[in-house]
């Protein structure tokens, strides 16, 4: 990952700079208890097919996490 090379390399102000325009996207996959954001992420793009077992519920709409 860049921002993990950056920090090695002690280019801490761009790695800063990456992590604050990641924080958006970070925020919003954590902002449920479970999983589902992230496999609903995943599925977007692909990478698995949308569906949930139980005990995972679907996501909740989207909500503003300014």
């Amino acid at each position: 990952m860049k921002i993990l090379r950056f920090i090695q390399d002690g280019n801490l102000a761009v790695a800063r700079i990456i992590n604050l325009q990641l924080r958006p996207l970070i925020l919003l996959l954590f902002s449920e208890p479970n999983p589902a954001v992230i496999k609903t992420a995943f599925a977007i793009h692909g990478f698995i097919h949308d569906e949930l077992r139980l005990p995972m519920n679907p996501r909740h709409p989207i909500k503003n996490h300014n």
